[in-house]
């Protein structure tokens, strides 16, 4: 997965959909692993997706 890709996902939560956190007070935070993304937040949200923003289910 290239930049480009991974940012244009994460872009696309900038905020919890749950609490409306965001990443400016540290609560939704995304990392990368073997190419799938993860968003989660303090509050139990919890997403995994694809470089095409496809959620993984495992």
């Amino acid at each position: 997965m290239n930049g480009k890709a991974f940012t244009s996902v994460v872009n696309k939560y900038k905020k919890c959909p749950n609490c409306k956190s965001s990443y400016k007070d540290t609560k939704l935070k995304v990392s990368l692993e073997n190419e799938i993304i993860i968003i989660s937040c303090e509050c139990g949200f919890l997403k995994k997706v694809d470089e095409n923003n496809k959620t993984i289910k495992k």
